[in-house]
């Protein structure tokens, strides 16, 4: 089977894919943890306050500036400030604005018991403070930061070396064959390909040329 160029060229590009498939899937499972780790150490209760503390800072606008940054919330959850007509002032989706243990049919039963936390402006005007999921990514985890950086670059410089090899492998005997039919086109009836010990396709050509080259001789 080996001795066919179509397989020779399916197996390669085949083993790059596989290649690139299999360090993107243990990435994607390292990054997973890490971003699961990093979730079951954060301290929850601290992000009302980092809420207030941005507020006191720069106003709601400050507000505005802490939710727009993801990095400064644990991976998959962010805050939702929601004003008294329970719109976000981001203009997010609310219904992924509840805590995300809160699942199922009860979770807005739960919902109605848990103490609300409120962001206290100036003007004396409170907005509700809920933690909930972060709008999710279009490639989930494929997308951090962290992936593009490896895999993207590791793909590149794989197949790239992948076809390098291959058209080495399969345009080097070619162009061997091309010079020996011109020379022998031009009276060197002595020339041969010599092609060697090559079993697929490529090696029964030239060893055929050889045998022509010898009988026009």
């Amino acid at each position: 089977m080996l001795k066919s160029i179509f397989w020779k060229i399916f197996l390669s590009f085949w083993l790059v894919m596989l290649f690139v498939v299999t360090v993107t899937t243990l990435l994607s499972l390292n990054i997973g943890s890490d971003w699961a780790k990093q979730v079951a150490g954060f301290n929850f209760w601290e992000l009302p306050d980092m809420a207030q503390d941005a507020y006191d800072q720069n106003g709601i606008e400050g507000v505005r500036n802490l939710l727009e940054d993801q990095t400064n919330f644990p991976p998959g959850l962010t805050l939702y400030i929601l004003d008294d007509e329970g719109n976000d002032i981001l203009d997010r989706d609310t219904q992924l604005a509840r805590p995300p243990w809160l699942k199922g049919r009860m979770s807005s039963k739960l919902l109605q018991i848990i103490p609300q936390i409120q962001l206290r402006t100036d003007e004396g005007a409170a907005y509700r403070v809920l933690m909930g999921r972060a709008e999710p990514k279009p490639l989930g985890v494929l997308g951090a930061p962290e992936i593009r950086g490896v895999v993207i670059p590791v793909a590149l410089i794989v197949s790239a070396l992948a076809c390098l090899l291959l058209t080495q492998y399969f345009s080097r005997p070619l162009a061997r064959m091309v010079e020996a039919a011109r020379e022998l086109a031009e009276g060197n009836l002595a020339r041969r390909v010599a092609i060697g010990s090559r079993s697929d396709e490529i090696g029964m050509l030239g060893r055929q040329f050889d045998a022509m080259a010898d009988k026009i001789q």
